[in-house]
């Protein structure tokens, strides 16, 4: 899908692999400084993306080699297997200015599927980065976007505040929005929902969150691997299930003697295409949201109660083929919030 990724898709940073060759000097003509927001100018079609909470031990910076980010083993599924030297675009924001420069970063898979490494180069935005600042990492084919926020700036709270997932169309055209995408076509006119964010809680150091972006096949293959990867419990909240390759993935968990439960929309699963009823046939128990709410809006899973994945995406083929969506794949907060909000729901619509 081609994201205008919210202040965070506007950015870029620069990386490269620093422990084979010295860092280059960087002069002060390849340095830009901007005022207000202009870095959300920068926003232009990413595929994917990785957002975490920058370590110490990360904004280390030696005089002769680059650094490394941490954790990087669970970005694997953005960068693939192979080592490869992007084009990077780095740029921190700050209150008072925008500091940009250009430069690359280096991928470099260090051990077959044990070690992943992910290198930075050294310059005047990686010199600003400082412990507890947002880092935001962009993926094109071709290039890299970094971005980095501080971490006393108001925009750091506007971004975490944009990871939230509330789980309804946001129709406003801002910047901010545009990571919640476009709703499918309800099965019948969809009443206004009335539903609370799901916040993504503080982001630990040492996790990334993975965001894709539709049109695309992302979504959708990075939620069936998590189905086929699951080893005890799976349970899931979405408003539309109509992708059958989901389904499948949903219904084979639950042969291979997973406890599985799924939670959707009552208009929705009476619609044309829906294969809600196929689960039920399945033996997988199903509910439906009661009169209690108008619709169950909310597109979230968890996997043996630590793996989220949340964001606009509903599972339907639509979702995968035509909409500009977004999904978001984390490690559930020590809070279990989505855990608790799920068996809230579990026990309301059973009622």
């Amino acid at each position: 899908m081609r994201i205008k990724f919210l202040f965070a898709c506007a950015i870029a940073i620069e990386i490269g692999l620093f422990h084979v060759c010295p860092a280059p000097s960087w002069a002060d003509s390849q340095i830009e400084y901007h005022a207000g927001e202009d870095y959300k100018d920068y926003a232009s079609g990413f595929k994917s993306a990785a957002v975490k909470v920058l370590s110490k031990s990360e904004t280390i910076r030696p005089q002769r080699w680059g650094r490394e980010f941490n954790g990087v083993r669970q970005i694997r599924d953005i960068f693939g297997t192979e080592r490869k030297k992007y084009p990077t675009q780095y740029m921190y924001v700050t209150d008072k200015n925008i500091i940009h420069t250009e430069g690359s970063v280096t991928w470099y898979p260090h051990s077959k599927d044990t070690a992943y490494l992910l290198y930075y180069q050294t310059n005047a935005v990686t010199k600003s980065m400082k412990e507890g600042d947002i880092l935001f990492v962009g993926k094109n084919d071709s290039d890299i976007a970094v971005l980095l926020i501080d971490h006393k700036s108001a925009e750091k709270e506007k971004f975490l505040k944009s990871l939230g997932a509330e789980n309804k169309a946001v129709e406003e055209k801002s910047w901010l929005s545009r990571l919640w995408g476009t709703p499918d076509q309800p099965a019948e006119p969809e009443p206004e929902a009335e539903t609370s964010p799901l916040p993504v809680d503080a982001i630990p150091a040492a996790s990334w969150i993975r965001i894709y972006f539709t049109p695309g096949p992302d979504c959708e293959n990075n939620i069936i691997e998590q189905l086929n990867g699951a080893k005890k419990q799976i349970d899931i909240a979405v408003y539309s299930i109509t992708n059958r390759r989901i389904a499948a993935a949903i219904i084979a968990a639950k042969d291979r003697g997973l406890k599985v439960t799924v939670i959707t929309d009552r208009l929705q699963s009476a619609g044309k295409g829906s294969l809600a009823g196929e689960l039920e046939s399945a033996g997988i128990p199903l509910r439906r949201n009661t009169g209690v709410h108008k619709i169950m809006h909310n597109k979230f899973a968890v996997f043996d109660g630590k793996d989220i994945v949340t964001g606009s995406y509903n599972w339907t083929a639509a979702a995968s083929a035509h909409n500009a969506e977004n999904c978001l794949f984390f490690r559930q907060p020590d809070t279990k919030s989505f855990s608790k909000k799920f068996a809230e729901l579990w026990q309301l619509y059973g009622k």
